[in-house]
């Protein structure tokens, strides 16, 4: 589904600022919250913010290896953004599309590095994802059933119903954000998560 300030295939740049950060990946419509605090990143947030909201998230590479990033990363729009008391951005990225970096990037002025990406062995990244959209229903049913039919313990001060932390956790990991916030509110005022 396409919103509002989605950009196209076509209006990528042909550089763009990267954030190596190990372990972890940014993929096609996936929100990315990012702490920001050294000064380098500081400088790449504000030329991201005054140019095309755009930061590449990669990887470094093991330090035995000659490339010092990862050759795949993904790319993602500035959707969220503010600043600390203490001098910190907090933002989101909403990933846009993968790309690879066939040449090395080079250090801007400002410490932060620039790469140009290749796009097009992911151009369909773009490609609207219908079957996400009909296995959602799916599994959102699938959960829910799951949460009704889940192994309960009744504690004996509270004589409520309470699902254990470990199925939660790992369940909370994959279920839809509304769920999450079901969930923790209990259904229909019977269930009570454990943090």
């Amino acid at each position: 589904m396409t919103e509002a300030f989605d950009i196209s295939f076509d209006d990528l740049p042909q550089d763009i600022p990267l954030f190596p950060l190990p372990r972890v990946i940014l993929l096609p419509r996936v929100q990315l919250p990012l702490n920001i605090f050294e000064p380098r990143y500081l400088s790449m947030v504000d030329d991201a913010m005054s140019s095309h909201k755009l930061i590449g998230m990669i990887q470094p590479q093991s330090d035995t290896s000659e490339l010092p990033l990862c050759k795949i990363g993904g790319v993602g729009r500035i959707v969220s953004y503010s600043e600390t008391d203490d001098g910190r951005y907090l933002i989101t990225l909403k990933g846009v599309c993968r790309f690879t970096l066939p040449d090395a990037p080079v250090e801007t002025i400002n410490g932060y590095l620039q790469g140009r990406p290749d796009w097009q062995p992911f151009v369909d990244d773009f490609t609207a994802d219908t079957m996400t959209d009909i296995c959602r229903d799916t599994m959102v049913g699938s959960l829910h059933a799951y949460f009704d039919q889940i192994t309960t313990v009744t504690t004996a001060t509270t004589n409520k119903t309470v699902i254990s932390a470990m199925p939660r956790c790992r369940l909370m990991c994959a279920a839809p954000r509304e769920y999450h916030h079901q969930a923790r509110r209990g259904r229909q005022g019977s269930v009570r998560v454990l943090v």
